[in-house]
């Protein structure tokens, strides 16, 4: 078939779930094998107030990492506790562009968020380097 245009509005953006987020259509080739599949920017529709700053496709790049930053911290956390279920990440990026969290809300680690949020902080630090992610 070709290619295959899809929408994509990043749940990192400021003002996602009131519709102000950034909305990019992406396109691929659905003709690749899954693990070749590359997706690449087609257009930017609108960008929130965090990537407005941004030109072209520097917004959409920094979307996107933002994203995979978000994820790969969640998989951090599901590595740590496998019950864990994503309505329970509530994460945040501050300011500075820091991905925070608390562990204490957490039912999982409520008991023991202190020796959680020290064994996880240890592990962002390492994957992301310090000051990139904070868990309070």
């Amino acid at each position: 078939m070709g290619d295959h245009f899809q929408r994509w509005q990043p749940d990192t953006c400021d003002g996602f779930d009131q519709g102000q987020g950034c909305s990019f259509i992406q396109v691929f080739d659905d003709e690749d094998p899954p693990d070749k599949v590359k997706v690449k920017l087609h257009k930017t529709e609108k960008k929130c107030k965090k990537h407005d700053k941004y030109p072209g496709p520097d917004a959409y790049i920094h979307a996107v990492d933002d994203n995979s930053h978000k994820n790969r911290v969640w998989a951090i956390l599901k590595a740590a506790e496998p019950s864990l279920q994503y309505a329970d990440y509530h994460w945040s990026f501050n300011d500075d562009g820091v991905l925070t969290f608390p562990v204490a809300d957490i039912p999982q680690f409520t008991w023991r968020a202190a020796d959680v949020r020290a064994f996880v902080q240890g592990l962002c630090d390492k994957e992301f380097g310090p000051g990139k992610v904070l868990v309070r």
